[in-house]
């Protein structure tokens, strides 16, 4: 028998950074995930975020700490199942205020 593969993830398509409580994070969720990867790029292709912490959430704000504009961003998660399965997922998340 073979043990069967089972990664489970999903991500919001858009959020809203504006401190009220609802939405304000890009976070990914999933079961069956050994190791995370998440990218976050702009329109010109400049890595704004970036965390190997399935936990930590993009705040819709660059590594230097500048609110992002609002706008679409191009995402890249790239995990590896339990099982040993490697996964690559891209997207595009919009940012909106």
């Amino acid at each position: 028998c073979m043990a069967s593969s089972l990664v489970n993830l999903t991500s919001p398509n858009c959020f809203t950074p504006n401190d009220d409580g609802l939405n304000d994070f890009f976070l990914a969720k999933g079961i069956g995930i050994k190791t995370f990867n998440l990218r976050v790029f702009d329109r010109w292709g400049v890595e704004v975020f970036a965390s190997n912490d399935i936990s930590t959430p993009w705040d819709g704000k660059s590594y230097t700490g500048k609110e992002m504009p609002d706008g679409v961003y191009v995402y890249r998660i790239t995990l590896i199942g339990e099982s040993g399965d490697e996964v690559e997922r891209l997207g595009t998340i919009t940012l909106l205020r």
